[in-house]
C-alpha cells in the first residue's frame, strides 16, 4: 500500500474505532445522558427521551485522527489551525446549549464569530468558479458570502439530528465523497481530513441506525455543518 493510502487510512481507521467506542459508552451511561436528554415534542420522529451526547464521540474520534495524524507527520490541511479555532467556538456554545440551553442570540454571535476567523485564516469563499467563468469576488462580496453559507450550513445540519440515521450518515457519504475526490485530486491533507471527518461520523452512526439509541446533539451536528462548510 502507498504512503498516500496509508495517511488516510491511518487517521480514519482511529476515528471510526475512537467515536464507535465513545458513543456506545456514552448511551450507556445514564448519570451524564439525563443530564442531555432530546425530549419528543410535536415535531419529533422519536417518541421516547433519547441521549443527545453523540457530539462527545464526533469529538473523540475527530482528536483521535488528528492526534495519528499529527505523531506519524502526516500532511495537514492549510488553514488547519484556524478550522480547529472556529470549531472550537462553535463547540462551545453547542455543549453549553445541549446542557441547559443557550439563548438563540449567543449561538448566532458563536456562528458568526466561528465564520469571521475561517474568513481571517483564509478559508473563504472568495473564487466563483462556472463552467467558462472564475471570478475573484472582491472582499465587499466574499466576506458577507463566507459568513451566510458558514452559519447557513451550520444550523442546516443541527436541523437535521434527531432523525435516526440522517445527519450522520449524509455525513459519511459527503465527506466520503470529498476525500475520494481528494485523493483523486492529489491533495492528501485533504484527503485524509475528510476522510477522518467520515470515519468518525461513521463509528458514531453505529449506534445512530434506527431506532437510534442516541444523537449527535448541537455539538456534533454544530460540527459537522462548520467542516462542511469549510470543506
Amino acid at each position: 500500500m502507498s504512503p498516500f493510502s496509508w495517511a488516510v487510512l491511518l487517521p480514519g481507521a482511529a476515528a471510526f474505532a475512537a467515536s464507535g467506542w465513545f458513543a456506545r459508552r456514552l448511551w450507556r451511561t445514564p448519570a451524564l445522558a439525563v443530564r442531555m436528554l432530546d425530549l419528543p415534542n410535536e415535531r419529533s420522529l422519536h417518541r421516547t427521551p433519547v441521549p443527545r451526547t453523540g457530539g462527545i464521540a464526533l469529538w473523540g474520534g475527530l482528536t483521535a485522527a488528528a492526534g495519528v495524524a499529527l505523531v506519524a507527520g502526516m500532511p495537514v490541511i492549510s488553514g488547519w489551525a484556524w478550522l480547529a479555532v472556529a470549531a472550537t467556538v462553535v463547540a462551545v456554545v453547542s455543549f453549553l446549549d445541549d446542557r441547559g440551553g443557550v439563548p438563540t442570540r449567543y449561538r448566532l454571535i458563536a456562528h458568526l464569530a466561528a465564520a469571521l476567523v475561517l474568513f481571517s485564516g483564509g478559508v473563504d469563499w472568495s473564487l466563483l468558479e462556472l463552467p467558462g467563468l472564475a471570478w475573484q469576488l472582491p472582499d465587499a462580496l466574499a466576506l458577507p458570502l463566507t459568513v451566510l453559507f458558514v452559519v447557513w450550513m451550520i444550523n442546516l445540519y443541527n436541523f437535521l439530528d434527531g432523525m435516526d440515521g440522517f445527519a450522520a450518515g449524509m455525513a459519511v457519504f459527503g465527506f466520503g465523497a470529498l476525500a475520494v475526490l481528494g485523493a483523486g485530486g492529489g491533495d492528501a491533507a485533504f484527503a485524509l481530513g475528510n476522510a477522518a471527518i467520515a470515519a468518525a461520523a461513521g463509528g458514531f452512526l453505529l449506534s445512530n441506525f434506527p431506532p437510534a439509541r442516541i444523537f449527535l446533539g448541537d455539538l456534533g451536528s454544530a460540527t459537522l455543518g462548520l467542516l462542511a462548510a469549510a470543506m
